[in-house]
């Protein structure tokens, strides 16, 4: 129910995670290695659906890279449940973003999150949950993250007082995490797979007018899910 605790410094090791994986990562026959995984994925898409080819890579690795990094968060707000971890590494990851000259990831990372804050009120097949049991849902959800931001509020009144820039900044990073708050990787099926691999369609270009293939979609949420379970089993090894 409570979680872990870090073992070390909580931003050291996100800097390694990071830097390993997406923006410094070790050259593998002369590319880096996120660059190839990524290009692997893109084939792999492009294979179950032809139409992706006409995605621009460039374009495609900048989100893969946004769904890692809020994918890594996700799963570190599952294993350490207790605010006071979960809180530091949202701030971390928006400052180190921001000192290695990529702050756009943050606001891309802004939209996957609300896919996964949109996930936890979703039913299997990805719709809003309706009826008393979705009314019911919503209420929980909505209260929960509602008392956790209040409380947090509470206690940082002085922060407030002293410097409302840090207060904002710190209050933005908060956000991310409440948006996670109840949602889980099975829930509803995995639903949260779904909503990431939506929200990456739609932002490369599909929407009503152009879908992917029902394979497509199938193969880029088993990717989204395959990235989860990395940063997952990273994290626990640590």
């Amino acid at each position: 129910m409570f979680g872990r605790e870090p073992k070390g410094n909580i931003e050291e090791f996100c800097k390694q995670f990071y830097d390993r994986n997406i923006f410094h990562a070790p050259a593998i026959a002369s590319t880096d290695a996120a660059s190839l995984f990524c290009g692997t994925y893109y084939d792999t898409i492009v294979k179950a659906d032809p139409s992706f080819a006409w995605i621009d890579k460039t374009l495609f690795r900048r989100e893969m890279d946004a769904i890692r990094l809020e994918l890594f968060a996700f799963a570190w707000d599952l294993i350490f449940r207790d605010e006071k971890f979960k809180i530091p590494q949202s701030v971390f990851t928006r400052r180190y973003l921001e000192k290695e000259n990529h702050p756009e990831y943050w606001d891309i990372m802004c939209e996957y999150n609300r896919a996964v804050a949109q996930s936890a009120t979703m039913d299997k097949n990805g719709k809003a949950m309706e009826g008393r049991q979705g009314q019911a849902r919503i209420t929980f959800v909505n209260s929960y993250r509602f008392g956790v931001f209040k409380e947090w509020n509470n206690k940082n009144k002085a922060l407030q007082d002293s410097s409302p820039k840090d207060f904002d900044y710190q209050g933005e990073c908060l956000g991310r995490v409440i948006n996670r708050l109840c949602s889980d990787i099975d829930w509803a099926d995995g639903v949260v797979k779904l909503a990431l691999a939506r929200t990456l369609a739609s932002r490369l270009g599909y929407g009503h007018e152009k879908k992917l293939n029902t394979e497509a979609a199938s193969t880029m949420m088993a990717i989204i899910f395959g990235l989860y379970k990395g940063a997952t089993e990273t994290i626990q090894g640590w």
